[in-house]
This record gives structure tokens, sequence and C-alpha cells, in this order.
């Protein structure tokens, strides 16, 4: 690819009464007429722009959202505080909550099961501060991994007969930024975060990638098959930006 053509990046600053914006410009050489803003739980705030747009135009926009900005931010704050793993927290599976009882044990490794909706951690009794905080949270890494296939492929299965398109093949993995992903030969990717989502996001985080295989892009075409199968698709997407702080464990 040309370097006219290269996806660039660039940090700017804005300063908002007392606040400061801190934010990552995005070029893209795609056909991209429209300036974007999301609020990433790893990135922060990035403004995606069209190749040739101004800088004037750019803090102007961002001027414009930056009230938007903050409130979004402080709440992403708020709701990814990483928490103690302490008996009594809670951790969702398929939207629903599930409460924390940790029990040191003579064990080797850290270990997870789900029962009456009560997440029963075995912590090794030698396990202290950092150490014992990074062994649970790789030991929930696992177990969201296991568990998120099968209620990910029961959608999948489902959405796959009504919208007459099926994938190639299903992965589950830990991706640091995306929910999912669908490749050219039509191979979807989940993350192993979605096992943490309700029903009713999951099915639209599936939905969102098999209409991918059909349209490659986000286009106006795109969103209109979206919209056939998921009327409410704004509102669902809505809720799962919302929670962007699960990527924060």
């Amino acid at each position: 690819m040309p370097p006219s053509q290269r996806t660039t990046s660039a940090k700017a600053t804005l300063r908002v009464g007392r606040s400061t914006i801190r934010y990552q410009v995005v070029r893209s050489p795609k056909r991209r007429r429209t300036l974007q803003i999301t609020v990433d739980p790893s990135d922060g705030v990035i403004v995606a722009v069209p190749m040739r747009a101004s800088w004037s135009d750019i803090n102007s926009f961002v001027k414009q959202k930056a009230r938007w900005i903050l409130k979004t931010v402080g709440e992403m704050r708020k709701r990814g505080r990483r928490r103690a793993f302490v008996t009594g927290e809670t951790l969702p599976y398929l939207g629903r909550p599930a409460k924390l009882v940790l029990e040191a044990k003579p064990v080797a490794e850290v270990s997870v099961t789900l029962e009456g909706w009560r997440f029963h951690v075995g912590v090794p009794e030698e396990l202290r501060g950092k150490r014992r905080r990074e062994a649970i949270v790789e030991a929930f890494k696992g177990w969201y991994t296991r568990h998120a296939y099968e209620p990910i492929a029961n959608s999948l299965a489902r959405w796959s007969e009504v919208m007459g398109l099926k994938a190639k093949r299903l992965l589950i993995r830990d991706q640091r930024q995306r929910w999912a992903s669908c490749a050219r030969d039509g191979t979807l990717r989940f993350n192993w975060r979605v096992a943490l989502m309700e029903p009713s996001l999951i099915d639209y985080i599936v939905v969102h990638e098999l209409a991918h295989i059909a349209v490659p892009n986000h286009s106006q075409r795109y969103w209109q098959r979206v919209a056939r199968f998921i009327p409410d698709f704004t509102a669902r997407r809505a809720k799962l930006r919302q929670a962007g702080h699960l990527f924060t464990m």
C-alpha cells in the first residue's frame, strides 16, 4: 500500500473548562466521509476521520462532543475499577450476576466452578497480593473461555438458519478491543467476554458478524440487513457499548 493510502494516527489534547480530553486521531484511507468518536477502555478516546479532514474541523467536532466524552470516560472509570476478588463480589455469566465465594485451600492452582449462581473459587493458601490476583484472573479467563462456546454456538446455529448464512468455523479468543470479528473466509472469532453478556446481546453480536459474511463493511446495505433480523439493533448496540468496562477484569 502506498504511504499516502496508509491509515495514520496522531495524539492531541483539548482543554474543556477544568478538564482535559486526550484523544487519538485515526485517519483512514477507506471511504470514510464522517467523523466518529469512540471511547475504548484500553485505548481511550479515538476520533476516526477522513484522510483529508482538517485539524480545525477535528477540534471543533471533539469540542461539540466534549460533554458526552467526559461523561462516558467518567462512567467507564467507575465501572472499570479493578475487582479485589473477595467473597461477596459478583461476576456475570450470560448477563446474570453470580456471587464470588473464595476459599483458601491446600491446592496447587486456582479452581473455578459455578454452582447455584455462585462462583466457588479455590485459591492456593500460599498465594498473596499481586500473584494471587493474577492467578484468579487467569483462572476466570479460562473458565469463561470454556463456557463461552456453547451459548455462542447455539445462537450461531439458530441465526445461521434464519439468515441463510453459514460461518466456516467458530473460534473463541482473547481479543483486547473487539467483541467479535469476521474473517474473509467466513471464520467467526468471538471474545470470551461475550459469555458475560445477556442472551439478547449475544444474539446481536452473532447477527452482526453473520451479516458481514454477506456484506463485508458497515455500509447502509449492511445495517439494513442487520435491522431486518434485529429491529432494535441500535438499542442493543448502545447497551453493548456501555459494557466496554468488561474488557478490564
